[in-house]
């Protein structure tokens, strides 16, 4: 029966606990509780948000090959769906921070490795997104497919070195996503070489 329910409600319950911090934040806005400079403050949030998404995302499959939750995997396209989703709300606030101001916005972009890092960490998650449903899964071909939604990895690194460069409340707020992104990675490649030791025939 908890199956059943997971099966026919899991994934609308999880979307709805993605929007949470969403509704805090706009409470907090409603409430004035979001300081001095609101669109920056929000912000900030919606990139936390964004970022733990992703790395949520990406903590799927290692967590179905370590324990066989194989329930999980309708959940990482949830989560990589919403973690661009927050992307552009951490990007539509910068906007709004800087007047919609096109100058202000551009201002660095190209030079600056903080907004360059996450300018191509947005940009990487573009293709993520459009390419997320299974009909572009069949169009593309499985095998290219997964091979495209690699780079949400690349995506998540850039993003951690966007995080890490915010001066040193960054660094330190963001250190130990950046362990986790280091761990997940390392799943990844120690992984199959796991696989077939595990698969080897004893004796």
């Amino acid at each position: 029966m908890i199956a059943s329910i997971h099966k026919r409600h899991g994934q609308k319950l999880l979307s709805l606990v993605c929007l949470l911090p969403l509704l805090g934040s706009v409470a907090e806005g409603l409430m004035g509780q979001l300081g001095a400079r609101p669109w920056f403050r929000a912000m900030g949030e919606m990139g936390e948000i964004a970022l733990a998404m992703l790395i949520a995302c990406l903590a799927i499959t290692p967590l179905v090959q370590a324990f066989d939750w194989k329930f999980l995997y309708p959940w990482r396209r949830t989560f990589g769906l919403f973690a661009f989703f927050y992307a552009i709300l951490h990007v539509l606030a910068r906007a709004m921070d800087l007047g919609l101001d096109l100058g202000a916005i551009m201002e660095g972009m190209f030079t600056n490795p903080f907004l360059l890092t996450g300018f191509l960490a947005f940009l990487v998650m573009v293709p993520l997104a459009v390419t997320s449903t299974k009909k572009m899964m069949a169009t593309l071909g499985g095998k290219r497919w997964r091979l495209l939604h690699k780079l949400t990895y690349v995506a998540a690194i850039l993003a951690i070195a966007h995080a890490l460069m915010a001066g040193k409340a960054g660094y330190i707020n963001f250190l130990p996503q950046a362990v986790i992104l280091a761990i997940l990675l390392l799943w990844r490649l120690v992984y199959p070489t796991l696989r077939k030791a595990m698969q080897k025939p004893q004796g």
